[in-house]
């Protein structure tokens, strides 16, 4: 009978531990929201063990040249050069002129005008608009496009990749594909793009039903035809490869040979895929890579749509049998617990990343665990606490109390 009281009370102090652990999770984002601490969650979060596998496990030399998708650099050009990039283009009858750029204003006619009649003569014109929440909702209000003299021979797409402002200074991981708006459901310029050029391809991907998609580089410019900005204009040969092609028009620098910071991000794909020192994709190659993975309908699979309870059965499972293992532990052998508990969740951590990263390399499907890998991380410190702390306070308060009513 004492033998299964034992027992019972250990397991009331898993459950307790467990219960611990989910608290101190659920209240993670409050304590990351301190300024010093919201420093140790920005470094966490711009860390994905599966950075490792783009930066350094994949190997790009494998990967052939996307020829559906010319990437022609716009450079700093005025609208009136752009216009001439956009009329030598046009005579070679690409499927889609897509421009990642804006046009928000009217200028003088010699620069508004050449662009507006090169515009007019496009079959298929696609511009990026940004989308916007002026009121700080975190939902999307109003959408900011070219002016409508330029707008209204285009199809439009948002050119966002993320809610964050400062997502310059963070890893473009993911694009949202879709955004609700208060009057209909709007699409990201890759999505518009692709949609034009294989409208199948597309269909596939809506039935996926995801808001994200976290994107599948494979890419940079290296990869694609691309063709720098004075080139195009004094190119003498033919450009017939061009024909029933993609052109994706954008900012790659002032040429081809120049690093710019400007519309540059960090992605996955990055050497130095930790402690970042210069971003590595250029904005128009990003929603290259994006029109790529949907072309070639090869996407990431991942378990953060997943169910919120069902993430959090996995967490309180593992959880659970590691203070369960704890427990017998500090039963059955004191005087090994301590550093047989250390090693295992180093262990524990060591495996849940070489699991993430295989599973990616191998699987293409990535494990979104964050809140399990706190978890491993706070395990040892709570029980430790509950076991030498909170429960000899309390069992003492306890017998205090019943010795002072007797």
């Amino acid at each position: 009978m004492e033998k299964t009281s034992t027992k019972f009370s250990r397991f009331i102090d898993n459950i307790i531990c467990v219960i611990f652990v989910g608290i101190i999770l659920q209240f993670l984002p409050i304590l990351f929201r301190i300024d010093f601490l919201d420093v140790v969650q920005n470094s966490i979060e711009d860390f994905y063990i599966t950075d490792y596998v783009f930066s350094s496990m994949r190997d790009y030399s494998k990967i052939p040249i996307d020829t559906n998708i010319i990437l022609i650099n716009t450079s700093h050009f005025n609208r009136k050069e752009i216009a001439q990039q956009v009329e030598i283009i046009n005579k070679y009858n690409p499927k889609v002129i897509a421009i990642d750029a804006f046009f928000k204003e009217e200028k003088i006619e010699d620069l508004d005008t050449p662009l507006v009649n090169a515009f007019s003569k496009v079959k298929c014109l696609v511009l990026g608009t940004k989308l916007i929440d002026t009121d700080g909702d975190d939902t999307f209000d109003t959408i900011e496009t070219s002016h409508p003299k330029f707008n209204k021979f285009a199809i439009a797409g948002y050119v966002n990749f993320s809610l964050d402002d400062d997502a310059f200074f963070r890893t473009v991981r993911r694009i949202p594909i879709r955004e609700k708006m208060s009057y209909d459901t709007v699409y990201s310029f890759p999505v518009i793009i692709s949609e034009v050029y294989n409208s199948i391809a597309v269909q596939k991907l809506k039935k996926r039903n995801n808001r994200f998609e976290t994107i599948n580089y494979k890419r940079n410019i290296d990869k694609y035809i691309t063709i720098d900005a004075n080139e195009l204009l004094e190119k003498s040969d033919s450009l017939n490869f061009i024909r029933g092609k993609i052109v994706l028009m954008g900012y790659i620098g002032p040429d081809l040979k120049t690093l710019s910071t400007e519309d540059i991000f960090f992605t996955p794909m990055n050497k130095d895929y930790y402690g970042r020192t210069y971003p590595d994709m250029y904005g128009v190659v990003v929603h290259a890579n994006v029109i790529s993975m949907i072309l070639e309908e090869n996407y990431i699979e991942t378990n953060e749509f997943y169910p919120i309870w069902l993430n959090a059965a996995i967490v309180f499972l593992i959880v659970f049998l590691n203070m369960s293992l704890f427990n017998y532990m500090r039963f059955r052998w004191p005087w090994l617990y301590e550093p047989i508990s250390v090693f295992l969740i180093f262990a524990e951590l060591f495996a849940f990343f070489v699991l993430v990263a295989l599973t990616f390399y191998f699987l293409n499907y990535l494990i979104v665990l964050n809140y399990l890998l706190y978890g491993l991380i706070f395990t040892g410190m709570v029980f430790e606490l509950y076991h030498d702390s909170l429960k000899p306070i309390v069992s003492g308060k306890i017998k205090f109390s019943i010795k002072r009513k007797k």
